[in-house]
């Protein structure tokens, strides 16, 4: 982790918890949005293929992910701590995108997690709500890794360009994650 900066930490987020949230997610389909990319929002398929709803944390049904992310950053802090002591202050966003990948789709454009309009993301988190059995992985194109979709496990990784990635997909299998941002205070 040290060398990559990219952290796991492996069910955080009970299995009860990750099929309600994927039930809530079906059980939803008037949230729906497509996936949007960038600052301009725009949908455009041939790079990225999701359905999504927002999610607010401050809502406080999603108590459990807000614990699972909490639990997480804790031990991101224990190997960095200055992340405390050295930069502005920070806040996790409760805004985040709950998303569900059919088979065979996935986000194909390479990017990471800054943009203009998101400057102020210092931090990105992602939470796998269902294991994947072929395919799946979020490839780190500079740090050369794929990782693995298991249930209930959480990443977080810096926001920059130095941690761009993208998806990889998974043939025969839906994929859900929840993700989300660390951003400075305004």
């Amino acid at each position: 982790m040290k060398n990559n900066f990219i952290h796991y930490q492996p069910k955080v987020l009970s299995s009860k918890d990750c099929k309600k949230i994927i039930k809530f997610f079906e059980d939803n389909p008037s949230l729906y949005i497509k996936g949007r990319l960038g600052e301009d929002g725009k949908v455009d398929r041939t790079k990225l293929e999701s359905t999504e709803i927002t999610l607010n944390l401050s809502e406080g049904q999603w108590i459990n992910i807000k614990k699972a992310l909490a639990k997480t950053l804790k031990e991101y802090k224990k190997v960095f701590p200055l992340l405390d002591t050295h930069l502005d202050p920070w806040h996790l966003q409760p805004r985040c995108q709950l998303m569900k990948y059919e088979p065979a789709k996935t986000y194909w454009r390479i990017h990471c997690e800054r943009a203009p309009a998101y400057s102020q993301r210092l931090l990105a988190w992602m939470i796998h709500l269902n294991t994947i059995q072929k395919g799946g992985k979020t490839v780190f194109v500079h740090q050369k890794i794929k990782v693995k979709p298991k249930e209930g496990g959480v990443y977080i990784w810096p926001a920059d360009w130095t941690h761009m990635h993208h998806g990889e997909i998974a043939p025969t299998e839906f994929k859900y994650i929840i993700t989300g941002w660390y951003d400075y205070n305004s």
